[in-house]
């Protein structure tokens, strides 16, 4: 238990999204789950930035966005700044629990 505390005080200091996914898996064993929605042009997500989902609501964690760049290829960005919005065609990947996902992209899609 000692070592499993000492690396995630590493991680929580270097990247606190990454302490959170990590904290929730062992906390809830399996419970959790990672799901993405894609961003569809018109949505309500669509143009929105990050900060403005309130995803703490749905205690949701928001992992990162599979964004395409202008080369076509593929890019993950994890734990994006609250200030990048979202474009039609990226993926935001979230985790949590299958309900709370499921509600949340109720309300956004």
């Amino acid at each position: 238990p000692e070592e499993i505390t000492a690396l995630m005080g590493v991680v929580h200091a270097g990247e606190p999204v990454a302490f959170e996914a990590l904290r929730s898996i062992i906390a809830y064993k399996g419970e959790n789950h990672i799901d993405e929605m894609q961003v569809n042009e018109g949505s309500i997500l669509d143009g929105k930035p990050i900060e403005s989902l309130k995803t703490k609501a749905f205690r949701l964690i928001i992992l990162g966005i599979v964004r395409t760049d202008v080369e076509g290829e593929k890019q993950f960005l994890f734990n994006p700044d609250d200030a990048i919005r979202l474009h039609s065609g990226d993926d935001l990947v979230v985790m949590g629990h299958p309900t709370a996902i499921a509600h949340f992209k109720r309300k956004v899609q």
